[in-house]
């Protein structure tokens, strides 16, 4: 594999990962990271941090970063050294294994909350702090910031029947928007920084997060390598299983924060600080048996095999479930039906197929399928997956429609709901969607009242986006807003017109449009696709947000809205000009953020006059 599929694929799973939908182990993820650093050390690769952001934005006060990593005492020894000629106090702190996010407070009150997203720029998820066990409001005048990890307990009684891990539940909890946001109750938040403040030692500054309210890491002040050691054998032996949240690891920090500057100076700072490294977990396995390999289509057409095994405890979740990620490991690995192997939890959070015990010749030819199980298409080898190359495979076609509900933001329509349309032979493309009417889904079992209204709803406001967004949604691969942006498409015409080849991803826009063009066209005309140049003129107004029951439906009202000149956002954050209120008098959560935040408040009897 050259360095450009290596980036290709590390992208990709990394972009799975911070989105809740984990592919490989973190065992798999590092061991292709370690290869591409020792053939490519410079590969600007290395200077992505998160994954890209999907909804509105926000700027971080301060960059947030990714961590430098070490895999024993003595990789941390060696950092030290590295860093600093001179005894100091390290701060050590629990690794855990959530969602990262920044809790901005100005004035004393939640200005707004954002996710990571790439480090510099972050998404806004305002709408959780009602939810969420963080103080509403603090006593300062500063403008704060404090981070931390969303996570799930492992004995929060949440359901979780396909025993996901609990990062990915927490995920698809933050991603809701209009329902289901009850289940937000489930989340905690649990602090490991404090930003903004003139707090010289790391310690104090978590001892102060404790004082205003928040959960706080565990967390250990280290005076040598030795106590180090102590700290990594107690969280090895008992406190990864003890402590209630899942972790994968341990962070070391320097302790005087008067330091950090002086330490970051010496480097270039683009991944993660100097002053901090990440001590890894030997990964905890346990033995079972293999009952069978399942072969999943995926909306490339790629056919992923998941090992089911005999039910086994790990790290408090129940594994029976476990990705195989490729045709060519499950050859490597010889696999046989009732075979012996060993299950780990890699940083005791995904698990992943360590070994296969029993020795034999070849991979039983059982476990290995001709035909594509979805549509009975013969499979092919590419690369090393089984490859289903027909365009009309059920499963690759539901996979993705269901990926462009996804990339539009339809959180109604899950995977379960495209499967029901789909046996219902109420969908079988993506322009389908935006053809179903209420008399077509009244008959569909889980399908009720309040869901369609909810699902319509939702497929009618998706039908609007730039052109850019459309290209980024058809899940060609490697394509995505940014890509798009920087070859210059920013109209229709540009799109049919184009023909530069000096990109792969220009290539592959080429490619796709020239195999779909039918298709294409007919999507085209359910959607209202505009041109960037056209969306970006029409919008300069300001951005407007709505509470309360106007005098026409939601999509209705936000199209008048739009037409007036004005953008629509679905939360109150700092860049909104305008609520439209049903009673500008109320106690709704978004009036009460608005009033704090100094917003303009108007009837909409005003605004649509």
């Amino acid at each position: 594999m050259n360095t450009q599929k290596m980036v290709k694929q590390l992208i990709e799973w990394k972009d799975a990962y911070y989105n809740g939908q984990a592919l490989v182990d973190d065992e798999v993820f590092d061991s292709l990271e370690d290869k591409l650093k020792a053939i490519d050390p410079d590969n600007d690769y290395f200077k992505i941090v998160g994954a890209p952001i999907r909804g509105d934005k926000v700027k971080h006060l301060y960059p947030m970063l990714s961590q430098n990593k070490a895999k024993t005492i003595e990789d941390v020894e060696d950092w030290l050294k590295k860093i600093l000629d001179k005894e100091t106090i390290l701060v050590v702190e629990s690794k855990i294994d959530g969602l990262s996010i920044g809790i901005v407070y100005e004035k004393g009150v939640i200005k707004y909350i954002a996710t990571r997203g790439d480090g510099v720029e972050g998404r806004i998820i305002t709408h959780i702090a009602d939810y969420i066990d963080i103080p509403k409001t603090i006593e300062s005048k500063e403008r704060i910031e404090v981070r931390g990890e969303l996570v799930i307990y492992k004995d929060a009684k949440i359901p979780n029947p396909e025993n996901k891990p609990l990062r990915n539940i927490a995920s698809g909890l933050v991603n809701r928007k209009d329902s289901g946001l009850e289940d937000l109750k489930y989340l905690n938040f649990v602090a490991y920084q404090l930003l903004g403040t003139d707090i010289r030692f790391e310690s104090s500054k978590l001892l102060q997060l404790e004082k205003i309210g928040f959960n706080v890491v565990k967390f250990y002040d280290c005076n040598s390598i030795k106590q180090i050691q102590e700290c990594y054998k107690d969280y090895v032996k008992i406190n990864r299983n003890k402590w209630p949240y899942m972790t994968d690891g341990l962070v070391i920090v320097i302790n005087d924060n008067s330091l950090h500057e002086e330490i970051n100076s010496k480097y270039v700072v683009s991944h993660h600080n100097h002053y901090s490294i990440a001590l890894k977990p030997i990964a905890e396995g346990k033995k079972t048996e293999l009952l069978g390999i399942k072969w999943n289509v995926s909306k490339s057409g790629n056919v992923i095999p998941v090992a089911k095994v005999k039910p086994i405890e790990i790290g408090g979740s129940v594994i029976q479930n476990v990705t195989l990620n490729n045709f060519k490991n499950v050859m490597k690995l010889k696999l046989h039906e009732g075979d012996e192997v060993i299950i780990e939890k890699a940083n005791e959070v995904i698990p992943f197929f360590k070994q296969n015990l029993i020795h034999h010749v070849a991979t039983d030819n059982e476990l290995i399928p001709n035909f594509c199980t979805s549509c009975s298409n013969v499979l092919i080898e590419k690369g090393v997956h089984l490859y289903c190359n027909s365009p009309q495979c059920p499963e690759k076609i539901i996979q993705l429609i269901t990926s462009w509900c996804v990339e539009c933001k339809m959180d109604q329509i899950a995977e379960a709901t495209i499967n029901a349309l789909w046996d219902a032979s109420e969908i079988r493309c993506i322009r389908d969607l935006y053809l179903l009417k209420e008399n077509n889904l009244q008959s569909i079992p889980g399908i009720g009242k309040k869901k369609i209204k909810n699902l319509l709803e939702q497929i009618e406001k998706s039908k609007d986006m730039t052109i850019v967004e459309f290209i980024a949604r058809l899940s060609i691969e490697l394509v995505g807003e940014k890509g798009v942006t920087k070859l210059g498409i920013n109209t229709i015409e540009d799109f049919w017109n184009f023909n530069d080849t000096t990109y792969t991803i220009g290539k592959k826009i080429i490619e796709y449009r020239n195999d779909n063009k039918e298709s294409i066209k007919n999507l085209l005309e359910v959607l209202n696709v505009t041109d960037i140049k056209t969306r970006s003129d029409k919008m300069n107004k300001g951005v407007v947000c709505m509470t309360g029951k106007g005098p026409k439906n939601r999509n209705e009202l936000i199209k008048l809205i739009e037409e007036k000149g004005y953008e629509f956002v679905d939360s109150v954050t700092k860049n909104t000009n305008i609520l439209i209120c049903e009673d500008v008098n109320g106690t709704s959560s978004k009036l009460i953020k608005a009033k704090k935040n100094g917003i303009k408040l108007v009837s909409y009897e005003e605004f649509f006059k």
